[in-house]
């Protein structure tokens, strides 16, 4: 079983050494590239003719290169020679060197496939061959019986050794060094690869197959190999420099012991990391970094779930902080600001960063009594804040910090988290805040620590930092967060006066910090800003804890104005997006809101709930559009608009729905009267929306009267005409003569589909306002039919039997309305009009020929029919009168 896992390991380490040589045949291809690029320019520099130059200060040496060498030339620092970084002597065979380096620089960025395969898979695969080829040897000496334990293991150690000096032999040979720039060629770091996996393999197998060493003994020399290679790797190259790290951490799982102990293996494995980072460091392998951060997480995970150890507490609260500085602070560098490689130093600490952060929080939520695991993350925090206090560019890095802790926190379970001493002092009510539940007591006073270390440290840094807006951000958030956290597992966000009191106080705190601000050295727009949110959000949240669960919007919504007052003030960009966020928060929370079920509305019509639920935020995002739009009419005034018509159009759309149905807003019952209703006032407001935009210049206002207006017809053709006609569905429409739903579903939107057109055409959008009239005309043709009906039928429609009356009573309201219409394009000037009016009288003509002549009798049909011939021949007179009068003709003799 040992054995296999070898194997796999061996398997795992030439997948490595695979990789690490292609990430450095890519580096020397750059360094190839760039020095084939500088050769033709010096070359055209010597031979280009003399022209007269202004004279220029004298350039100081590029870091690229450095007279005539490669990247890696100026990147290695003094003292540390690594295979591809030849010194500074010259070697003796100087002329076959400048042959080869010339020849370097001839090749360019084209490789061919025979030079991929000589020169750099054949190396990779008898690297990979020899290192089998040891393995197997050794496993055929166990398997054949030709030698002794002992002496299997001292020939595969002096060939580990062999292997190790020849590699170090070759890296010192001149002809080797000339050829160190090609790409792909690693000859030396290969085979010291090979003899270091050689003395892996033998140092395990006189361990795990002849019982030759004890643990302790084995554990050491795997310890000394690993470290051992990560030595060598600052000369050979980073091949080595993973390989003893994949070793380093691989050691502790491939030695057994029946006493194991933590506190050995963490300081091990602190020693070891600390070494590689030095290595790293020292060569700026910044991606060797990265895999020690994975082998630090995954041991701490193993020690963290699997491990019940008693020092295994002890030992994690220091580990994670310690290492969480390791890795934070070894790219931080003096020039670090300056330095090619920025981004891989902000990825490595980065990726700590947030590692270590999940680390501490798996840590604290493992552990029934946190106290140690809650220091180790106040640690964790502390370096954090310390590193981006250092070095401003950490600005992501401390977010993520704070974030983590905050949401350790969070998650975090204190039932039976109680340090003895505290509960005894609670019991006693010393230690007791009031309104806490005395499980909660010790968890309220963690939070409440953290809370003061950070609003303090970071309100002392304002002074020494750049981002002062950052860190006050910092300072003021998180006071916040925690108290809403604590009010939330205090009370399960019921009402408090206690706690709206505290949240009262820490708003007042806030306040005071924003107005003293900007009278120090610590003062700054953003600094202000940042204190003066925080103070309004703090207000918010008190007066969320004081009234109840709903004002919760209600309360954010009024966070808009103080934040538009103080943007009217300080004119803080970052205050606006603040507000849009706040804004997109309470809009999705009103529009999407299924705690609305459980509101208590009352059923008092309009004054009630709805009003501080949808119209206040409503009112709050309008105020605060026009405040920011005096400083700047951006995205952020544009979404408020939308947003305050938004809910606007909820609120009125919900008072109707809850004064029809009797106060109950929940009612499922949607009767035509309210979709009449419904229907007409998202017309109205349409219209309203629509006037105002074009009024103030505001698109967005004009977009929501659009949108809002096609949503109304739509209501309207599917709700009322299509699927809810109450000529087909049995509806009751009411008694009176006009004063009855068919003018509110009918009528009423009529006039507004009118005044659509009338404004579409004064802008001259004739093909809109033919639609618009269009919908106008058949609205009063279906309200004046429908109100014929329910003359002669009542309330309700269907059925009945249609009298002849009825029926000519019919034909003449037609043929009036298109006579109207008719009429009204002589005042009014208009074809459109004239054509619409014939359409109709067509339509009731055509009526008079088909059902008149049929149904009507007698008096009626004679009567009929000579209405609509007279009819006809006044529209003829008109037509020649007004529309194609006769033209003045000439005199008769023209004429003849």
């Amino acid at each position: 079983m040992e054995l296999w896992v070898l194997l796999l390991t061996v398997g795992f380490v030439a997948g490595y050494l695979i990789l690490a040589g292609r990430i450095t045949a890519l580096k020397r291809e750059i360094a190839v590239l760039t020095s084939s690029h500088q050769v033709p320019e010096r070359q055209s520099a010597d031979v280009a003719p003399e022209t007269p130059t202004v004279e220029s200060e004298p350039q100081e040496p590029t870091p690229e290169t450095n007279e005539g060498g490669s990247v890696e030339d100026v990147a290695a620092p003094t003292g540390a020679r690594s295979w591809g970084q030849p010194g500074d002597e010259e070697p003796a065979d100087a002329a076959p060197q400048d042959a080869i380096a010339a020849q370097v620089a001839h090749q360019g960025a084209s490789v061919s496939l025979e030079q991929k395969i000589g020169t750099r898979w054949i190396v990779w695969l008898g690297g990979l061959m020899f290192a089998l080829g040891g393995i197997f040897l050794v496993r055929y000496a166990v398997n054949e019986g030709y030698f002794g334990p002992g002496a299997r293991i001292f020939m595969a150690s002096l060939l580990s050794i062999g292997l190790l000096v020849l590699g170090e032999k070759l890296r010192r040979a001149p002809s080797l060094q000339a050829i160190a720039n090609l790409p792909g060629v690693a000859i030396p770091p290969i085979i010291t690869s090979v003899g270091i996996i050689i003395a892996f393999a033998t140092a395990y197998a006189s361990y795990a197959l002849y019982d030759m060493l004890g643990p302790e003994a084995v554990f050491i020399l795997l310890a000394i190999i690993s470290v051992g290679s990560v030595v060598l790797a600052a000369v050979h190259g980073p091949i080595l420099g993973g390989l003893g790290l994949i070793g380093s951490y691989a050691t502790p799982a491939l030695v057994s012991s029946d006493e194991p102990s933590v506190i050995i293996l963490f300081t091990y494995l602190t020693f070891v990391t600390l070494a590689v980072l030095a290595l790293v460091r020292l060569r700026a392998w910044w991606y060797i970094g990265l895999m020690a951060v994975a082998g630090s997480a995954i041991w701490s995970l193993i020690a963290i779930f699997f491990v019940g150890h008693p020092d295994n507490l002890v030992m994690l609260s220091l580990y994670l902080p310690l290492m969480t500085a390791a890795f934070m602070f070894t790219p931080l560098t003096p020039d670090i600001e300056n330095a090619d490689d920025l981004q891989w130093r902000r990825v490595l600490i980065g990726t700590a960063v947030a590692t270590f952060g999940v680390l501490s929080l798996l840590f604290v939520h493992s552990e029934e009594t946190a106290t140690l695991a809650l220091l180790s993350l106040a640690a964790y925090g502390a370096i954090g804040a310390v590193a981006a206090f250092r070095v401003h560019l950490l600005d992501r890095e401390l977010l993520i910090s704070v974030g983590l802790v905050v949401l350790t926190l969070l998650l975090w379970v204190p039932i039976g988290a109680i340090p003895f001493e505290l509960s005894d002092a609670a019991s006693r009510g010393a230690l007791s805040p009031p309104g806490v539940p005395s499980e909660l007591q010790f968890y309220t006073w963690v939070l409440a620590l953290f809370a003061v270390a950070y609003a303090g440290g970071g309100y002392w840094a304002l002074s020494k930092v750049s981002n002062r807006g950052l860190w006050a951000s910092v300072s003021g958030t998180v006071p916040i967060v925690l108290l809403a956290v604590v009010y939330w597992r205090s009370t399960a966000m019921e009402t408090s006066m206690a706690w709206g009191l505290v949240a009262g106080l820490v708003a007042g705190l806030l306040a005071y910090t924003a107005s003293t601000c900007r009278a120090h050295e610590r003062g700054s727009d953003g600094a202000v800003g940042a204190y003066a949110t925080a103070a309004l959000a703090a207000l918010s949240l008190g007066l969320a804890m004081v009234l109840r669960d709903a004002w919760l919007t209600a309360s954010l919504s009024l966070l808009l104005v103080g934040i538009a007052w103080i943007n009217a003030s300080l004119a803080l960009p970052l205050l606006r997006w603040v507000a849009l966020l706040i804004a997109g928060i309470v809009t999705l929370r009103l529009t999407f809101n299924p705690a609305l079920m459980s509101y208590d509305i009352s059923t008092t019509p309009i004054f009630n709930f709805l009003i501080y639920a949808y119209a206040l935020p409503a009112a709050a995002m309008a105020v605060t559009a026009t405040w920011m739009r005096r400083h700047k009419d951006d995205l952020v005034v544009q979404c408020l608009e939308a947003g305050a018509a938004l809910l606007f159009t909820l609120f009125v759309s919900l008072e109707i729905h809850h004064w029809i149905s009797g106060g109950d807003l929940f009612s499922e019952k949607y009767e035509f009267g309210e979709r009449a209703i419904q229907t007409l006032t998202w017309l109205a407001l349409s219209f309203f929306y629509y006037r105002l935009g074009q009024r103030h210049g505001r698109s967005v206002l004009t977009y929501a009267g659009e949108i809002l207006r096609w949503l109304g017809l739509a209501h309207l053709l599917l709700a009322q005409l299509l699927f809810g006609n109450p000529l087909f569905v049995p509806t009751f429409v009411g008694d009176l003569f006009f004063f009855n739903l068919l003018t509110l579903a009918y009528l009423a939107p009529a006039l507004f589909t009118g005044l659509y057109s009338i404004t579409a055409k004064e802008r001259g959008d004739r093909q809109t306002s033919l639609w618009f009239g269009g919908a106008t005309l058949g609205l009063l043709l279906t309200f004046a039919t429908l109100q014929i009906r329910q003359v002669f039928q009542g309330g309700m429609l269907p059925g009945g039997t249609t009298s002849d009356m009825e029926w000519y009573v019919y034909s003449i309201v037609w043929l009036l309305i298109g006579l109207g219409v008719f009429a009204l394009s002589f005042y009014r000037g208009g074809r459109d009009l004239r054509l619409a009016g014939m359409v109709v009288i067509t339509l009731a003509t055509t009526k008079g020929f088909l059902f008149d002549m049929a149904a009507l009798t007698g008096f009626l049909r004679a009567i009929s029919f000579i209405g609509f011939g007279g009819a006809l021949i006044g529209i003829g007179l008109l037509y020649q009168r007004f529309v194609f009068p006769p033209k003045s003709s000439s005199a008769p003799e023209e004429a003849q």
